[in-house]
């Protein structure tokens, strides 16, 4: 799931804070040490049928809580902003919000608005890079408004991957309202919602047996008859600052696929967006 573009920090910096400005994720990684050939090797993933992106936002950041912070000089944001990042994590206290990662969520009308905006600038976007529209797509940390499903919509997104509840933010407050949603459970607009039910995160505990518990996981949806659909982020895989990081990350996750494909000879493994195709086609 691809958030399409990043902060532009040297612009907003030269505007001193006053207004906005994005780059497509293509040009931040020209810029990293030993990334020039990453967008080309996702390109041939896609091409051998190994990866298929989708849609996951247009930025992973809260623009309007973010830039507010930045013009209110808060020191938190700002020492972060120094080192080209938006959030340093918190500790004990954090929370998406805190960390303006919630890049879906409106907190009123006017967020509602720019973020319909930015659904559109981010959808046309991720077609110019990838060469197709996505048809799914993921809110940062599962939050968003059902209002802007009709955004989703309209830029041809069938399938909307969740958790099993979405967080609505309540207008004007800090509350969100849970709404429970399930794996085939349609909305008003024919959309279809895909629900993680494994989770398999290394990078962010140590003593965990994330192999068991996901084949547990995985063996309790297909018990109930459900597809298994795994929460795995990039953060797992990547070895630019440990290179252990990656190493253990790449031996768990090739511990699990053997270990899936031992138990369960038949089984198949589908991007989000086919997931979602073979949904539709059974309750169609």
């Amino acid at each position: 799931n691809n958030t399409v573009a990043n902060p532009e920090f040297e612009e907003i910096l030269k505007n001193n804070f006053k207004d906005y400005y994005y780059e497509p994720f293509t040009s931040t990684l020209s810029r990293y040490p030993k990334h020039d050939k990453v967008y080309e090797l996702w390109k041939e993933g896609i091409k051998s049928n190994f990866i298929q992106p989708q849609f996951h936002g247009r930025e992973h950041v809260h623009v309007m809580h973010w830039m507010k912070d930045l013009q209110d000089n808060n020191k938190y944001v700002k020492d972060a902003f120094e080192h080209q990042m938006f959030t340093i994590t918190r500790g004990l206290n954090s929370s998406c919000r805190a960390e303006y990662l919630d890049a879906f969520g409106a907190y009123n009308p006017k967020q509602l608005e720019y973020l319909k905006e930015t659904i559109n600038d981010g959808c046309n976007l991720f077609k110019q890079i990838w060469g197709f529209e996505s048809k799914s797509c993921i809110a940062p940390c599962y939050i968003w408004q059902t209002d802007i499903e009709s955004t989703l919509k309209k830029n041809n997104i069938r399938y909307i991957q969740s958790f099993k509840g979405q967080l609505q933010p309540q207008y004007n407050t800090e509350k969100y309202k849970l709404k429970k949603r399930y794996t085939g459970m349609k909305n008003d607009l024919g959309q279809i919602y895909t629900i993680r039910n494994v989770y398999f995160e290394p990078s962010t505990n140590n003593n965990t047996d994330w192999v068991g518990n996901a084949l547990k996981q995985i063996s309790l949806a297909f018990t109930w008859r459900s597809p298994a659909i795994i929460s795995s982020h990039r953060l797992n895989y990547i070895g630019q600052i440990d290179p252990n990081n990656r190493a253990n990350g790449l031996k768990l996750l090739k511990q699990l696929l053997k270990e899936i494909v031992k138990r369960w000879p038949e089984v198949e493994f589908h991007s989000s967006d086919s997931l979602g195709t073979i949904i539709e086609d059974k309750i169609n």
